[in-house]
C-alpha cells in the first residue's frame, strides 16, 4: 500500500474510531461534529486509491528482497488496517442505523405528545354554548368481578 492510501486509511480509522465511541454513547452532536473530519478522510482516501490505481504495477515490481524495516512496519500497518478497516465501517453503519432509529423515534414520540397536549388545549363548548368544563383525564381504571 502506497504512503498517501496508508495515511489516508489511517486518518479515516481513527476518525470511525472517535464517531463510533460517540455513538455507542449515544452522543449524536459529538458524532454529527466528525462528519465533516469524516467526509474529508474518505475524500483523501478516495484520491489516493485513485493516484494508487495508476502507480500499481511499479508496487509490483518490489520483491521480497527489497523490503526494509520501515516497509515491513509499513506492511503490519496495511495488515491492521486491512483487519480493522472493514469492521470499523460495519459498525459505524450499524450504530448510524441505531441512532437513526433511536432519533425518529424520540421524534415520533414528541410530535405524539405535542398532537396530545394541542387536543388538551382546544376549547370545548357545552351544549348552552359555553366552555364546557374540563374533566380530568382517567389514570387507572379497576374492575372487580
Amino acid at each position: 500500500m502506497s504512503e498517501p492510501v496508508l495515511r489516508a486509511a489511517t486518518s479515516l480509522a481513527g476518525v470511525l474510531g472517535r464517531e463510533n465511541t460517540a455513538l455507542r454513547a449515544m452522543d449524536l452532536s459529538a458524532a454529527i461534529a466528525l462528519l465533516a473530519e469524516k467526509t474529508q478522510a474518505l475524500a483523501a482516501l478516495d484520491a489516493a486509491l485513485a493516484v494508487g490505481d495508476a502507480a500499481l504495477p511499479a508496487a509490483r515490481s518490489v520483491t521480497e528482497a527489497s523490503l526494509t524495516e520501515a516497509s515491513l512496519t509499513e506492511a503490519s500497518l496495511t495488515e491492521a488496517l486491512a483487519r480493522d478497516l472493514p469492521t470499523l465501517v460495519a459498525d459505524n453503519r450499524r450504530l448510524l442505523e441505531t441512532a437513526l432509529h433511536v432519533q425518529t423515534r424520540l421524534i415520533g414520540l414528541i410530535a405524539h405528545a405535542a398532537a396530545h397536549q394541542a387536543r388538551q388545549a382546544t376549547p370545548r363548548y357545552g351544549p348552552c354554548g359555553g366552555l364546557a368544563p374540563t374533566r380530568p383525564s382517567a389514570i387507572a381504571v379497576s374492575a372487580r368481578a
